[in-house]
């Protein structure tokens, strides 16, 4: 009993370590910690001008979306609403 107490617990708290990035659009992309969530874009920043929509696929508890108008060049970090349980990818479209 103990064995499967310690490994459900590690299996548990397993993501709060991980971290992952969604697709890439021109140069911005989604990244994710367990619950937390942004919208950024790499060192060179947004290739187009526009409305860039990303969405955090949230574990049981409902899909979370933002959507944020961004320059040519723009390098801005958005902090999107937390998951309550998990985050298991970000989707990001250019619009």
């Amino acid at each position: 009993m103990v064995g499967l107490t310690a490994l459900s617990g590690a299996v548990l708290t397993a993501p709060a370590w991980g971290s992952g990035t969604g697709n890439r659009v021109n140069n911005c992309y989604g990244i994710y910690f367990t619950r937390d969530w942004n919208q950024d874009c790499n060192e060179s920043g947004a290739t187009q001008e526009g409305d860039y929509k990303s969405t955090a696929n949230c574990n049981n508890s409902g899909d979370h979306d933002m959507t944020k108008y961004r320059f040519v060049g723009s390098l801005a970090s958005y902090d999107g609403e937390d998951c309550t349980f998990s985050v298991t990818d970000v989707d990001t479209w250019f619009q």
